[in-house]
């Protein structure tokens, strides 16, 4: 019986051993768990930080990039316009000195007209005083 009863509590303490060695082993999983837990979290939030300074990084090519992009469109937009007003103002330079071209060949015609005048009247003076001298000597 004394064999029997020793056993039977070797067979209890066993089990007591055994439930204390998994509950220790729980508890031990728990706090490892518990520090995977963390330190999984705390390389997330590196990692995490670290993708964002990546995105801010070619977050902000991309803007440069972009800027670049529209400036070139600026730059050509400005220049077209700048082309555009410079043959607007050309258009106008050429129509303004046209006119004044002739305006110019209107003054000069009329002082041509006006010298051709003057020197017919004076040739036709010159022929009358020769005509009027050729008729006095003819009488």
């Amino acid at each position: 019986f004394d064999a029997q009863k020793r056993r039977e509590e070797d067979a209890e303490l066993f089990s007591y051993d055994k439930y204390f060695d998994a509950q220790k082993r729980k508890e031990e999983d728990s706090e490892l768990f518990s520090y995977d837990k963390y330190f999984d979290a705390q390389k997330r939030r590196e990692e995490d930080a670290e993708l964002f300074s990546y995105d801010k990084y070619f977050d902000a090519q991309k803007r440069r990039e972009e800027d670049a992009e529209l400036f070139s469109y600026d730059k050509y937009f400005d220049a077209q316009k700048r082309k555009e007003e410079d043959s607007e103002l050309f258009s106008y330079d050429k129509y303004f000195d046209a006119q004044k071209r002739r305006e110019e060949d209107a003054e000069l015609f009329s002082y041509d007209k006006y010298f051709d005048a003057q020197k017919r009247r004076e040739e036709d003076a010159e022929l009358f005083s020769y005509d009027k001298y050729f008729d006095a000597q003819k009488r």
